[in-house]
Protein backbone atom coordinates (compact mmCIF):
# COMPACT_ATOMS: atom_id res chain seq x y z
CA UNK A 1 0.00 0.00 0.00
CA UNK A 2 2.90 2.29 1.00
CA UNK A 3 4.68 1.68 -2.33
CA UNK A 4 1.58 2.35 -4.40
CA UNK A 5 0.90 5.59 -2.90
CA UNK A 6 4.56 6.91 -3.49
CA UNK A 7 3.86 5.83 -7.48
CA UNK A 8 1.11 7.68 -6.65
CA UNK A 9 2.54 11.29 -5.28
CA UNK A 10 5.35 10.82 -8.26
CA UNK A 11 2.70 10.51 -10.58
CA UNK A 12 1.05 13.71 -9.67
CA UNK A 13 4.44 15.61 -9.22
CA UNK A 14 5.52 15.27 -12.72
CA UNK A 15 2.14 15.66 -14.84
CA UNK A 16 3.14 14.99 -18.09
CA UNK A 17 0.55 16.66 -20.33
CA UNK A 18 0.66 20.41 -22.52
CA UNK A 19 1.90 22.54 -21.40
CA UNK A 20 3.84 20.28 -18.65
CA UNK A 21 6.65 17.74 -19.65
CA UNK A 22 6.21 14.69 -21.95
CA UNK A 23 7.21 11.22 -20.20
CA UNK A 24 9.99 10.37 -22.32
CA UNK A 25 11.67 13.81 -20.55
CA UNK A 26 11.72 11.89 -17.60
CA UNK A 27 13.21 8.58 -18.57
CA UNK A 28 16.90 8.84 -17.16
CA UNK A 29 18.57 8.08 -14.25
CA UNK A 30 17.72 10.60 -11.06
CA UNK A 31 20.07 11.17 -7.65
CA UNK A 32 18.70 10.67 -4.62
CA UNK A 33 21.06 11.16 -2.24
CA UNK A 34 19.54 14.08 0.02
CA UNK A 35 23.21 15.44 0.47
CA UNK A 36 24.50 14.71 -2.99
CA UNK A 37 25.97 12.44 -5.02
CA UNK A 38 29.86 12.43 -5.20
CA UNK A 39 31.06 12.15 -8.71
CA UNK A 40 34.70 10.80 -8.93
CA UNK A 41 37.24 10.61 -11.87
CA UNK A 42 37.84 7.10 -11.15
CA UNK A 43 35.50 4.44 -9.20
CA UNK A 44 37.06 5.64 -5.57
CA UNK A 45 39.21 7.85 -7.14
CA UNK A 46 39.33 12.10 -6.91
CA UNK A 47 36.23 13.69 -6.46
CA UNK A 48 35.72 16.45 -9.16
CA UNK A 49 31.54 17.11 -8.93
CA UNK A 50 28.67 16.49 -6.65
CA UNK A 51 25.06 16.31 -7.54
CA UNK A 52 22.33 17.46 -5.77
CA UNK A 53 19.32 15.53 -5.26
CA UNK A 54 17.16 15.60 -8.51
CA UNK A 55 20.20 15.64 -11.04
CA UNK A 56 19.24 13.66 -13.85
CA UNK A 57 22.20 11.62 -15.31
CA UNK A 58 22.63 9.15 -18.38
CA UNK A 59 24.47 6.39 -17.62
CA UNK A 60 26.94 5.79 -20.40
CA UNK A 61 29.12 2.63 -19.14
CA UNK A 62 28.84 -0.17 -16.35
CA UNK A 63 31.87 -1.48 -14.55
CA UNK A 64 32.03 -4.71 -12.54
CA UNK A 65 32.81 -2.90 -9.46
CA UNK A 66 30.54 -3.82 -6.44
CA UNK A 67 29.96 -1.22 -3.74
CA UNK A 68 27.88 -1.41 -0.20
CA UNK A 69 27.64 1.43 1.74
CA UNK A 70 25.12 1.90 4.92
CA UNK A 71 23.04 4.70 5.03
CA UNK A 72 21.10 5.98 7.85
CA UNK A 73 21.43 2.43 9.24
CA UNK A 74 20.51 0.75 6.23
CA UNK A 75 22.73 -1.05 3.57
CA UNK A 76 22.73 -0.20 0.11
CA UNK A 77 23.97 -2.40 -2.63
CA UNK A 78 25.16 -1.35 -5.87
CA UNK A 79 28.35 -0.77 -8.46
CA UNK A 80 30.13 2.32 -10.18
CA UNK A 81 28.86 3.59 -13.10
CA UNK A 82 29.83 6.22 -15.48
CA UNK A 83 27.45 8.87 -15.96
CA UNK A 84 26.94 12.23 -17.86
CA UNK A 85 24.72 15.01 -16.65
CA UNK A 86 22.34 15.77 -19.17
CA UNK A 87 22.00 19.59 -20.08
CA UNK A 88 25.71 19.59 -18.93
CA UNK A 89 29.54 18.10 -19.88
CA UNK A 90 30.22 16.63 -16.39
CA UNK A 91 31.07 13.09 -16.50
CA UNK A 92 32.33 10.96 -14.15
CA UNK A 93 31.62 7.97 -12.04
CA UNK A 94 29.22 7.35 -9.80
CA UNK A 95 27.83 4.88 -7.04
CA UNK A 96 24.64 3.61 -8.79
CA UNK A 97 22.76 3.00 -5.70
CA UNK A 98 21.79 6.47 -5.32
CA UNK A 99 20.01 6.29 -8.73
CA UNK A 100 16.28 5.77 -9.28
CA UNK A 101 13.53 6.37 -11.89
CA UNK A 102 11.76 9.64 -11.83
CA UNK A 103 8.91 7.66 -10.00
CA UNK A 104 11.17 7.58 -6.89
CA UNK A 105 11.98 11.26 -6.36
CA UNK A 106 9.88 12.72 -3.44
CA UNK A 107 8.89 16.39 -4.66
CA UNK A 108 8.93 17.71 -1.44
CA UNK A 109 12.76 17.00 -1.59
CA UNK A 110 12.95 18.26 -5.20
CA UNK A 111 11.75 21.89 -3.77
CA UNK A 112 13.84 21.92 -0.99
CA UNK A 113 16.95 20.16 -2.14
CA UNK A 114 17.35 20.61 -6.23
CA UNK A 115 18.47 23.66 -8.05
CA UNK A 116 15.86 25.54 -10.87
CA UNK A 117 16.43 23.76 -13.86
CA UNK A 118 14.80 25.21 -16.84
CA UNK A 119 13.94 23.19 -20.04
CA UNK A 120 12.94 25.16 -23.32
CA UNK A 121 8.84 25.13 -24.30
CA UNK A 122 7.73 23.90 -27.57
CA UNK A 123 4.76 26.78 -27.72
CA UNK A 124 6.30 30.02 -27.00
CA UNK A 125 2.42 31.79 -26.76
CA UNK A 126 1.14 33.08 -23.97
CA UNK A 127 -0.76 35.41 -21.57
CA UNK A 128 0.23 37.17 -18.65
CA UNK A 129 -3.02 37.85 -16.13
CA UNK A 130 -4.03 40.92 -14.10
CA UNK A 131 -2.42 41.01 -10.94
CA UNK A 132 0.71 41.43 -8.38
CA UNK A 133 3.45 39.33 -9.91
CA UNK A 134 6.93 38.51 -8.36
CA UNK A 135 10.12 38.76 -9.73
CA UNK A 136 12.49 36.00 -9.20
CA UNK A 137 16.17 35.53 -9.86
CA UNK A 138 18.33 32.24 -11.61
CA UNK A 139 17.55 30.78 -7.51
CA UNK A 140 13.98 31.52 -6.89
CA UNK A 141 14.89 33.88 -5.10
CA UNK A 142 12.15 37.16 -4.88
CA UNK A 143 13.97 40.47 -6.55
CA UNK A 144 11.03 42.53 -7.21
CA UNK A 145 7.51 42.77 -7.92
CA UNK A 146 5.66 44.19 -11.05
CA UNK A 147 2.00 44.92 -11.12
CA UNK A 148 0.00 43.83 -14.40
CA UNK A 149 -3.40 45.88 -15.08
CA UNK A 150 -4.31 44.61 -18.27
CA UNK A 151 -3.72 40.88 -20.12
CA UNK A 152 -0.75 40.85 -22.05
CA UNK A 153 0.74 38.97 -24.29
CA UNK A 154 4.04 37.28 -23.25
CA UNK A 155 7.06 35.13 -24.57
CA UNK A 156 7.46 31.86 -23.03
CA UNK A 157 10.81 31.04 -23.24
CA UNK A 158 11.18 28.17 -20.75
CA UNK A 159 9.66 26.21 -17.63
CA UNK A 160 11.00 24.52 -14.32
CA UNK A 161 11.56 20.69 -14.94
CA UNK A 162 9.71 19.91 -11.75
CA UNK A 163 6.50 21.62 -10.01
CA UNK A 164 7.85 23.64 -6.97
CA UNK A 165 5.82 25.52 -4.39
CA UNK A 166 5.53 29.55 -4.61
CA UNK A 167 7.22 30.31 -1.49
CA UNK A 168 9.82 28.34 0.89
CA UNK A 169 7.44 27.83 3.69
CA UNK A 170 6.96 24.54 5.33
CA UNK A 171 4.76 22.36 3.80
CA UNK A 172 1.89 21.15 5.88
CA UNK A 173 -1.00 19.41 4.64
CA UNK A 174 0.87 18.35 1.49
CA UNK A 175 -1.82 16.94 -0.57
CA UNK A 176 -3.92 20.07 0.03
CA UNK A 177 -0.97 22.26 -0.44
CA UNK A 178 0.30 20.08 -4.06
CA UNK A 179 -2.19 21.53 -5.75
CA UNK A 180 -0.47 25.33 -5.79
CA UNK A 181 2.32 24.10 -6.69
CA UNK A 182 3.22 25.12 -10.44
CA UNK A 183 6.06 25.80 -12.60
CA UNK A 184 8.47 29.08 -12.38
CA UNK A 185 8.75 30.56 -15.89
CA UNK A 186 11.67 32.19 -18.10
CA UNK A 187 9.38 34.99 -19.92
CA UNK A 188 9.84 37.99 -21.84
CA UNK A 189 7.67 40.77 -20.60
CA UNK A 190 8.16 44.43 -22.60
CA UNK A 191 11.06 43.02 -24.18
CA UNK A 192 12.68 42.13 -20.30
CA UNK A 193 13.82 38.59 -19.75
CA UNK A 194 11.87 37.88 -15.99
CA UNK A 195 11.10 34.72 -14.11
CA UNK A 196 7.77 34.80 -12.53
CA UNK A 197 5.73 31.94 -11.05
CA UNK A 198 3.11 29.86 -12.97
CA UNK A 199 -0.15 31.50 -11.28
CA UNK A 200 -2.31 33.51 -13.37
CA UNK A 201 0.18 32.65 -16.11
CA UNK A 202 -1.85 31.14 -19.24
CA UNK A 203 -0.02 28.85 -22.38
CA UNK A 204 -2.46 29.59 -25.25
CA UNK A 205 -3.06 26.58 -27.13
CA UNK A 206 -5.49 27.66 -30.37
CA UNK A 207 -7.84 30.62 -31.55
CA UNK A 208 -11.06 30.92 -33.24
CA UNK A 209 -11.93 33.25 -34.96
CA UNK A 210 -15.60 35.11 -35.07
CA UNK A 211 -16.98 38.26 -36.29
CA UNK A 212 -19.20 39.52 -33.65
CA UNK A 213 -21.59 42.85 -34.39
CA UNK A 214 -19.55 43.67 -37.64
CA UNK A 215 -16.76 43.43 -35.17
CA UNK A 216 -13.76 40.75 -35.49
CA UNK A 217 -13.06 38.86 -31.97
CA UNK A 218 -11.40 35.84 -31.29
CA UNK A 219 -12.27 32.70 -29.17
CA UNK A 220 -8.40 31.91 -27.27
CA UNK A 221 -7.96 28.47 -25.60
CA UNK A 222 -5.42 28.44 -22.88
CA UNK A 223 -4.17 26.77 -19.86
CA UNK A 224 -2.02 27.68 -16.99
CA UNK A 225 0.73 26.57 -14.74
CA UNK A 226 -0.72 25.47 -11.83
CA UNK A 227 -0.62 21.80 -10.43
CA UNK A 228 -4.33 22.83 -9.60
CA UNK A 229 -5.18 23.11 -12.99
CA UNK A 230 -3.41 20.59 -14.52
CA UNK A 231 -3.12 17.42 -12.16
CA UNK A 232 -3.91 14.00 -13.54
CA UNK A 233 -5.20 12.27 -10.18
CA UNK A 234 -7.43 15.03 -9.06
CA UNK A 235 -9.60 12.73 -7.44
CA UNK A 236 -7.50 11.35 -5.23
CA UNK A 237 -5.67 14.51 -4.15
CA UNK A 238 -8.63 17.30 -4.64
CA UNK A 239 -6.93 19.42 -7.52
CA UNK A 240 -8.59 19.25 -10.63
CA UNK A 241 -7.33 19.86 -14.24
CA UNK A 242 -9.03 23.07 -16.43
CA UNK A 243 -8.77 25.20 -20.09
CA UNK A 244 -9.26 28.78 -19.73
CA UNK A 245 -11.23 30.55 -22.38
CA UNK A 246 -11.08 34.09 -23.29
CA UNK A 247 -12.35 36.94 -26.13
CA UNK A 248 -9.63 38.98 -27.97
CA UNK A 249 -10.82 42.05 -29.19
CA UNK A 250 -8.96 45.04 -30.68
CA UNK A 251 -6.19 43.86 -29.56
CA UNK A 252 -7.49 43.73 -26.01
CA UNK A 253 -8.11 40.16 -23.87
CA UNK A 254 -10.93 39.78 -21.51
CA UNK A 255 -11.94 36.66 -19.17
CA UNK A 256 -15.82 35.56 -19.78
CA UNK A 257 -17.69 35.98 -16.26
CA UNK A 258 -20.37 34.11 -14.88
CA UNK A 259 -23.62 36.75 -15.13
CA UNK A 260 -25.09 34.85 -12.24
CA UNK A 261 -22.77 34.47 -9.93
CA UNK A 262 -21.63 36.95 -7.26
CA UNK A 263 -18.45 35.75 -7.34
CA UNK A 264 -16.00 36.16 -10.15
CA UNK A 265 -16.37 32.97 -11.78
CA UNK A 266 -15.21 32.57 -14.75
CA UNK A 267 -15.75 30.28 -17.93
CA UNK A 268 -13.36 27.17 -17.70
CA UNK A 269 -13.67 23.39 -18.92
CA UNK A 270 -12.17 20.54 -17.30
CA UNK A 271 -9.76 18.18 -19.22
CA UNK A 272 -7.95 15.73 -17.71
CA UNK A 273 -7.99 11.60 -17.14
CA UNK A 274 -10.67 11.51 -15.10
CA UNK A 275 -13.38 12.84 -17.57
CA UNK A 276 -13.28 16.05 -19.67
CA UNK A 277 -15.33 18.55 -21.78
CA UNK A 278 -15.81 19.68 -25.41
CA UNK A 279 -17.41 22.88 -26.64
CA UNK A 280 -19.06 22.73 -30.08
CA UNK A 281 -18.91 24.85 -32.58
CA UNK A 282 -19.63 28.53 -31.37
CA UNK A 283 -22.60 30.16 -33.24
CA UNK A 284 -23.56 33.68 -33.58
CA UNK A 285 -26.94 34.84 -34.14
CA UNK A 286 -27.76 38.88 -32.91
CA UNK A 287 -25.79 39.42 -29.94
CA UNK A 288 -25.29 36.13 -28.08
CA UNK A 289 -23.30 33.20 -29.22
CA UNK A 290 -24.32 29.95 -28.07
CA UNK A 291 -22.45 26.65 -28.20
CA UNK A 292 -23.12 23.03 -26.83
CA UNK A 293 -20.66 21.65 -24.38
CA UNK A 294 -20.15 17.44 -23.97
CA UNK A 295 -18.93 16.51 -21.02
CA UNK A 296 -17.35 12.88 -20.29
CA UNK A 297 -17.06 11.29 -17.39
CA UNK A 298 -15.76 8.08 -15.94
CA UNK A 299 -19.37 7.33 -14.28
CA UNK A 300 -21.17 8.66 -17.55
CA UNK A 301 -21.31 11.44 -19.97
CA UNK A 302 -23.13 14.79 -19.78
CA UNK A 303 -23.86 18.08 -21.72
CA UNK A 304 -24.87 21.48 -21.21
CA UNK A 305 -25.78 24.61 -23.13
CA UNK A 306 -23.52 27.49 -23.44
CA UNK A 307 -24.32 31.74 -24.33
CA UNK A 308 -21.86 33.97 -24.44
CA UNK A 309 -22.56 37.84 -24.31
CA UNK A 310 -21.11 41.10 -24.01
CA UNK A 311 -22.72 43.25 -20.95
CA UNK A 312 -21.09 46.89 -20.79
CA UNK A 313 -18.08 46.11 -22.30
CA UNK A 314 -17.66 42.95 -19.75
CA UNK A 315 -17.81 39.08 -21.70
CA UNK A 316 -20.41 36.77 -19.57
CA UNK A 317 -21.73 33.75 -19.49
CA UNK A 318 -24.92 31.65 -19.00
CA UNK A 319 -25.23 27.66 -18.07
CA UNK A 320 -28.45 26.07 -19.22
CA UNK A 321 -30.35 22.99 -20.13
CA UNK A 322 -28.01 20.94 -17.89
CA UNK A 323 -28.29 16.95 -18.44
CA UNK A 324 -26.50 13.95 -16.89
CA UNK A 325 -26.72 10.30 -17.93
CA UNK A 326 -25.27 8.01 -15.57
CA UNK A 327 -23.78 4.23 -17.00
CA UNK A 328 -25.61 1.47 -15.57
CA UNK A 329 -23.34 -1.40 -15.04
Amino acid sequence: MTKSIIILIAIFFLNFNNPKEKLEDFNGSYVTAESGLLCREVPNGKIIYKFPYGTEVEIIDRTDIELTITDDGKEITGDWVKVKAKNSNKTGYVFDGFLKSAWELDPQKIAELTPSHFIKTSNPKGLLLNGIYDIYDINLNITRQININKISEVIILSVTKFDRPETRKPIGNYWKEHCEWGKFLKIIYKNEEIIVFGRNILQVNSNEHKTYKTKKINFVFAENFLTNSRTSIHELSGCFSVNNILIKSDKNYSLIYDSESTKEDILTFFDNDYGSEHISSLIIKKDTIYSNVGQNFQEGIGEYKLKIFNNNNNWKFIKYDKKRDYQQD
